[in-house]
């Protein structure tokens, strides 16, 4: 489930166009903006024209889980993923047959797992929280298959201003200057399933039984 929660909400952050320009792009396009300009002059209007829809490259923001202490080498704007409780709810639900040539089974829900995850987007720009917890909230999926087939259900319970974050090495705080978050709360629920195999009946004899007639 760990491996699966982070990659749907990094699906989710590229889906909503999350993206923060990247030092190399901006450089790379200072420089070709640059060496536009100097060609312009040469080639007149047209490439004028031209240099001045290069826009610079961009990086979609990071997802990653939380970080338990130092975070001042972490990137901002970002987005961290936190793993709450796990409960696990009895079931023995049925899901189907699963039938082939040699073999028959049924595939059984044993447990519901619910998995509780906090998501939190920091950043120093409130317009782009602003922008992007709903941006974010409209791609996550309703659900998935996980890697054993089983379906996994994805719902967003709550959300909201999480205060401020301090940037620190350890427990010591060392800049004044907070970054702000917002979170979401979110269940992903998926199943503990397992395979019962059901026999064939390869042989078998069909009598009549033909009662007696009256007169």
């Amino acid at each position: 489930m760990r491996e699966l929660v982070l990659e749907v909400i990094s699906s989710a952050a590229a889906a909503a166009g999350l993206t923060i320009p990247t030092t190399e792009a901006v450089q790379n396009s200072e420089q070709e903006s640059a060496a536009t300009h100097e060609s312009t002059a040469e080639s007149g209007a047209e490439s004028q024209n031209e240099s001045s829809t290069a826009t610079p490259a961009a990086a979609t923001i990071p997802v990653m889980f939380a970080a338990k202490k130092d975070n001042i080498t972490l990137p901002v704007p970002r987005i961290e993923v936190s793993l709450g409780n796990c409960a696990y709810e009895r079931s023995g639900r049925r899901l189907g047959f699963l039938v082939s040539q040699d073999e028959c089974s049924i595939k059984r829900e044993i447990y519901r797992i619910i998995q509780k995850v906090t998501v939190t987007l920091f950043s120093d720009d409130e317009s782009f929280l602003t922008m992007a917890v709903p941006a974010l909230v409209k791609k996550l999926p309703r659900g998935l298959n996980d890697n054993q087939g089983n379906w996994v259900k994805i719902l967003v319970k709550s959300g909201g201003h999480a205060g401020y974050e301090v940037p620190k090495v350890g427990e010591t705080p060392i800049d004044p200057l907070p970054k702000r978050r917002e979170t979401l709360e979110l269940e992903f629920t998926g199943r503990l399933t397992t395979l019962e195999p059901v026999e064939f009946i390869n042989n078998f004899n069909i009598s009549a039984n033909r009662g007696e007639e009256n007169d």
